[in-house]
């Protein structure tokens, strides 16, 4: 059981794609705006090649540029409707399969922890760019994890950031992972549910010490497998040293 809940964090299915299928004819029109998509390889700071393409509107010599950064168990193809929103405005879009996803090198995902060094070489990259004039990250739950764990880290010249479903530790999404899956089991389900005392709200709840013990093995089962801290991986904590405007989506009851 605890082989499979490991695999959730550091193997979860792998999408696969073809590149001419899913992605497309090279040259293409958005709303009669010509685009042209290039596909390129980067090479992250552990060696391993990133697959990635650049959308880029036809005819303009400068534009600024968005990196689109995908959830677990996604791809580069996920940019598909940033794509289709910001080029009619003449806003170029870079997106990338993370390594270990996709079509790009690695075997194991970190929901962030390495996640973060392979947008840290993306960014890099496009600073390089002469005709890029600005740079923002669109993220969509691992990755908007990533971007904002990032922006925390270094002062990258990021103007602004949309983050949509965000986590706030991995820690937490462990614990309700945990959760969700022990509440199918009829026999543990009354064990999840403890009163607080008399000044608890109806239907509150508190884990039973037993739960936290359980997230304590899965994160001793990533240490020994991927030689990381799922304690590592806090978007929240990287809150308070960010600096940079971002629009947060999410739902209700979102952790």
């Amino acid at each position: 059981m605890m082989e499979v809940f490991t695999n959730l964090v550091c193997r979860p299915p792998r999408y696969t794609y073809d590149l001419e299928t899913e992605l497309g004819p090279s040259y293409f029109k958005i709303d009669d705006a010509p685009v042209h998509r290039r596909d390129l390889q980067v090479r992250n700071g552990r060696g391993l090649l990133l697959h990635c393409s650049h959308y880029v509107p036809i005819g303009a010599e400068e534009y600024p540029v968005v990196i689109y950064c995908h959830g677990n168990a996604g791809a580069r193809t996920d940019a598909d409707d940033t794509v289709n929103l910001l080029l009619p405005f003449g806003i170029s879009v870079f997106t990338f399969d993370f390594s270990g996803s996709g079509m790009s090198e690695g075997d194991l995902c970190s929901l962030g922890f390495h996640e973060r060094g392979d947008l840290q070489c993306i960014i890099k990259s496009l600073e390089e760019n002469p005709r890029i004039t600005k740079i923002g990250v669109w993220g969509r739950s691992m990755g908007a994890a990533t971007a904002l764990m990032v922006a925390g880290e270094e002062d990258l010249g990021v103007s602004a950031m949309v983050l949509d479903s965000c986590f706030l530790s991995l820690e937490s999404v462990a614990t309700d992972v945990a959760c969700k899956y022990l509440r199918k089991v009829p026999f543990l389900e009354s064990w999840l549910r403890v009163t607080r005392g008399a000044d608890a709200a109806p239907g509150e709840e508190q884990m039973v010490p037993f739960l936290n013990e359980g997230v304590q093995m899965l994160r001793a089962g990533v240490l020994a497998r991927c030689a990381w801290d799922i304690r590592a991986v806090n978007p929240e904590a990287s809150c308070e040293r960010c600096s940079i405007p971002a629009l947060f989506l999410h739902a209700e009851g979102d952790t």
